[in-house]
C-alpha cells in the first residue's frame, strides 16, 4: 500500500480580507508537504462590492470595485498556485464568488463583461459550480458548504451521505455516523481569512486559521489531517511552519 496522492486544502481566504501570516504558513506547509491537488474550498474572495451587507449603505462601497475584487481574489490564488507549481488546481465555487452572479442577474446590463470563473481558470484553477460536490477520490466529496452553525458537520452528512470535506463555516468541526456500509464522516476545513471581519462588528466568534492535508492511498481510502495555525505558526512533520516570519 502507498500514497497514490498528496491534496492541499484551503477555504475561506476572503481576499482582500484575508490574514497574510495564517496564509504564509499555510503556504510554507505546503511546501514542504509537495501535494499533487491543490483544493481551494471556495471563497476565495470577499466581493464586498457586491455584498448584501452593503446593499443601500454608500458609505460602506466608497472605493469598492467589481474588477478590484476579482483582481484580489485571483492574486490570492496565484499565491497558493507557489505552494506546488506543478499541482493540479481545483477551485470550488462559493457563496461570495455567487455574489457576483447575483449581482449580474440584477444588473443584467452588465452580462458579459465579468466571469469569477473565467478568470480562476486563466489563473490555471479549474472550477467547480456552486454547490457541486467535487470528488477527492471514491470515498471523500469536497463541497464549499451548505450548512451553518453548531451542526454543520452532521447536517452535510445527513445530506450526501457520504464522506465530505466542507468549508463555509470559518472553524473545525467534525461528526460521524454509521451506515450500512460502513462509518463516514465530515469535516469542515478552518478558514485563511480574518478572524474579525467587519461585518461582524467585534463579536466574538470560534472561528480559527488552518487547513487540510490528504493522503489518499491506492485502495482509495484516505487519512485527513485538519491543521490549525494559531498566531500564524503551526506544526507537523517535526518541523515548525512560522507564518510570522517572511
Amino acid at each position: 500500500m502507498k500514497i497514490a496522492k498528496k491534496v492541499f486544502v484551503f477555504a475561506d481566504s476572503h481576499a482582500p480580507d484575508h490574514d497574510e501570516v495564517a496564509t504564509r504558513c499555510a503556504i510554507k506547509l505546503g511546501r514542504f508537504y509537495r501535494p499533487d491537488l491543490i483544493l481551494s474550498l471556495g471563497d476565495v474572495g470577499e466581493y464586498g462590492s457586491v455584498s448584501s451587507f452593503s446593499k443601500g449603505k454608500p458609505k460602506l462601497l466608497e472605493g469598492m470595485r467589481i474588477l478590484d475584487d476579482v483582481e484580489s481574489a485571483v492574486g490570492y490564488l496565484n499565491l497558493m498556485s507557489t505552494i506546488n507549481p506543478k499541482a493540479e488546481r481545483v477551485c470550488l465555487m462559493g457563496n461570495h464568488e455567487a455574489r457576483v452572479e447575483r449581482f449580474i442577474q440584477e444588473n443584467p446590463q452588465t452580462d458579459g463583461l465579468m466571469s469569477v470563473s473565467s478568470e480562476y481558470e486563466k489563473a490555471g484553477w479549474k472550477t467547480i459550480p456552486e454547490n457541486i460536490p467535487y470528488e477527492i477520490c471514491r470515498k471523500l466529496i469536497a463541497i464549499h458548504g451548505v450548512a451553518w452553525g453548531k451542526y454543520a458537520a452532521a447536517r452535510h452528512l445527513e445530506m450526501y451521505s457520504k464522506s465530505t470535506l466542507f468549508g463555509h463555516v470559518h472553524k473545525p468541526q467534525s461528526h460521524p455516523h454509521t451506515f450500512y456500509d460502513g462509518v463516514k464522516m465530515a469535516w469542515s476545513c478552518p478558514c485563511l481569512g480574518d478572524l474579525n471581519p467587519n461585518y461582524l462588528r467585534n463579536k466574538p466568534t470560534a472561528y480559527v486559521h488552518g487547513c487540510v492535508l490528504i493522503d489518499v492511498l491506492d485502495n482509495d481510502t484516505f487519512h485527513l489531517d485538519t491543521v490549525l495555525i494559531f498566531d500564524g505558526v503551526t506544526s507537523r512533520f517535526g518541523s515548525i511552519f512560522d507564518g510570522t516570519k517572511k
